[in-house]
């Protein structure tokens, strides 16, 4: 003590009361650059989880994703048959393609609006398993046991079937116009 100079300190007098704010912040002017900090950092906080949760779009489309209907990568299709269709109702490409597990149908198809087109199949020969429609399909597509039909302007698609126990494997594809059928094509699958 005798390195004080004056012989003695004067000490702050206790108030005998206990306050959490004086135990958590002990000088005063850090309570106003904590609650400043902790602020900071919760409105940072949220600021990033608004941008990723609303701002931000996903960096892949998955509106076109179709599935894993094809197997492993190494299976690669092989075409059956190549059909153009050429008339004056309707004209396209149809393109048949298959691999171990899957047959792939890819019309693409323009008609007149009071002409339909049917693909007729055999559901114990070939299992319809999905459809997957092009951007730019303008048409009405409905499917039923054993038919697809397009109506209504056509456009592009793609229709998936897996083999079925019997061995049928062809699709018949009719223009139907005003009820009656006009023209028809038997489409291999294999």
């Amino acid at each position: 003590m005798r390195s004080i100079q004056g012989g003695r300190v004067p000490a702050k007098a206790s108030t005998g009361k206990f306050r959490l704010a004086d135990f958590l912040f002990p000088i005063r002017p850090l309570p106003r650059l904590g609650f400043a900090f902790s602020g900071g950092v919760l409105a940072g906080i949220l600021l990033v989880v608004l941008y990723f949760a609303v701002v931000s779009h996903p960096s892949i489309d998955v509106r076109d994703a179709s599935g894993t209907l094809f197997g492993t990568p190494s299976e690669s299709l092989q075409r059956a048959e190549d059909a153009e269709i050429a008339g004056e109702e309707v004209q396209g490409r149809i393109v048949t393609e298959y691999s171990g597990t899957v047959s792939v149908m890819r019309a693409d198809l323009t008609m007149k609006p009071d002409v339909a087109t049917r693909f007729l199949f055999d559901p114990d020969g070939a299992k319809l398993k999905g459809v997957s429609l092009g951007d730019g399909f303008s048409g009405t597509l409905t499917q039923s046991n054993g038919l697809l039909e397009v109506g209504h302007g056509g456009g592009t698609f793609r229709a998936f079937f897996t083999p079925g126990a019997s061995p049928a494997q062809n699709v018949r594809f009719q223009i139907v116009s005003a009820g009656k059928v006009v023209y028809e094509r038997s489409l291999s699958l294999r």
